[in-house]
């Protein structure tokens, strides 16, 4: 396994790569336990503006590209990736900014 900051430089390249044309605020990465009980990571991509600009296509190859490099890098964990804008995460966080 490998720890969490390597895997969020390979995580935040490959979702960088992925989604050029629109462009990510952040990506973060938490230890995730699978519905098995299998260890695996949560990998959350923080879109810039709205998020709306992103296609499926876009999307998938975000989420592939995560999935062979950490696989390639020696990492065995599944890779749970789901996209969020900041618009998003300001609502989520009840910051009276939004």
């Amino acid at each position: 396994m490998l720890d969490i900051g390597t895997i969020d430089r390979i995580a935040t390249k490959a979702a960088a790569a992925a989604l050029k044309r629109n462009g990510i605020a952040r990506v973060s990465v938490a230890p995730k336990v699978a519905w098995d009980g299998a260890d695996a990571l949560e990998v959350t991509i923080v879109l810039r503006g709205k998020g709306d600009a992103v296609s499926g296509e876009e999307v998938v190859d975000a989420m592939v590209s995560i999935g062979v490099d950490l696989e390639q890098a020696g990492e065995d964990r599944f890779p749970f990736v789901t996209f969020t804008t900041e618009a998003e995460e300001l609502e989520f966080s009840g910051d009276p900014e939004s």
